[in-house]
């Protein structure tokens, strides 16, 4: 029988085994609010448990014994806390979790510093340049783009022409030369022509998209730079310059050009020249009487490239005598003639510390 006994204890021992439930709550320790869906382990027991979105949790048939209860919630410190389960314990064990800052890792974002401020803008601009630049010359700047993607001219003449960018001319249309906005009353009295003669340009751009406004607030069309480089920041080794002639049969115009730059030691000169000249515009009824024009341009610049940078100083000539039109809605009655006549000083001084 005491054989007997002792199997019968073994066997059954766990059946005899004191074990209660358990029921929590987390709360914060600052607010006493409670923290829903926090994750309890017990070290000794296998198991993970979750709070419910009250902040309470439940855990049935916990031995009598000594457990490790670890805490953990996103923003909050891990709570570590040995708790003594007998039938002493209270029914409702209260844990606080202290909240804590989180800390990321830094991020760390590298861009490059463009050498045009309208690089960076490329996915957003036409650009003319090069072989297709002179396939697209026009008379004035505004027919150079006119046939680029949503450009068109506004124009009350061959010579008074204006760029429009979606629709939108005017003021709405800033036209700038490296960079620097152009002083004409282009963009606000359609009878008066752009002050550029596109025949001496290296690079025509053509900004679009919201970071134009980065220019001017009223610019909400678009940004038509122009790049003539008419004070040389280079200095190079040898002569450079090009020459070209135009012309035209719609008006029996022509055009030539010729722009040279030429280093002495520490020093670059540049100078260009131009000249055109057209008559009445043919129309396929006859003649557009008054509607010719006559246009020289001229400029002289020089540099000096000391050790610590380039200084630069340019002159440049601009004279455009051309007539509007007249007899229909919105011109002069019996058309105008207009002479304009423009001086332009510019300066350069870029320093560079080492």
């Amino acid at each position: 029988n005491y054989i007997w006994a002792i199997l019968f204890f073994l066997l059954f021992n766990n059946i005899f085994v004191a074990s209660r439930s358990i029921t929590g709550i987390v709360l914060d320790s600052e607010t006493n609010e409670v923290i829903p869906n926090a994750v309890i382990k017990i070290l000794e027991i296998p198991k993970i448990f979750t709070c419910n979105d009250e902040g309470t949790f439940s855990i049935s048939d916990v031995e009598f014994g000594n457990y490790t209860f670890v805490l953990k919630h996103i923003g909050y410190k891990e709570n570590v806390s040995k708790i003594t389960i007998d039938e002493k314990t209270n029914k409702l064990l209260a844990f606080y979790l202290i909240p804590k800052n989180i800390e990321l890792d830094p991020v760390i974002v590298s861009d490059y510093k463009s050498f045009s401020k309208f690089d960076d803008l490329q996915e957003l601009s036409s650009v003319l340049k090069g072989k297709e630049l002179q396939k697209q010359l026009g008379l004035t700047l505004a027919s150079t783009l006119k046939n680029e993607a949503g450009l068109a001219m506004r124009s009350m003449g061959p010579a008074p022409s204006r760029p429009v960018i979606r629709g939108l001319g005017s003021n709405r249309v800033m036209i700038s030369e490296d960079g620097i906005k152009t002083v004409d009353l282009s963009a606000t009295s359609p009878d008066h022509a752009v002050t550029i003669d596109p025949f001496t340009i290296d690079r025509i751009e053509v900004l679009r998209g919201p970071k134009v406004l980065t220019q001017t607030s009223t610019t909400i069309g678009g940004v038509v730079n122009t790049i003539r480089n008419e004070i040389p920041t280079t200095l190079h080794d040898d002569l450079t310059g090009s020459i070209g002639a135009y012309g035209e049969t719609v008006n029996s115009g022509y055009l030539g050009s010729l722009n040279l730059e030429y280093p002495i030691s520490n020093f670059a000169f540049r100078g260009e020249v131009s000249t055109r000249r057209s008559l009445d515009f043919n129309a396929p009824v006859g003649k557009l009487k008054n509607s010719d024009s006559e246009n020289l341009n001229y400029s002289f610049a020089g540099s000096y490239f000391p050790e610590f940078g380039v200084m630069g100083i340019s002159f440049r000539s601009f004279n455009l005598d051309y007539g509007i039109p007249g007899g229909f809605i919105g011109a002069h009655p019996k058309g105008v003639n207009i002479d304009i006549t423009k001086n332009q000083f510019n300066f350069l001084n870029k320093i560079s510390f080492e």
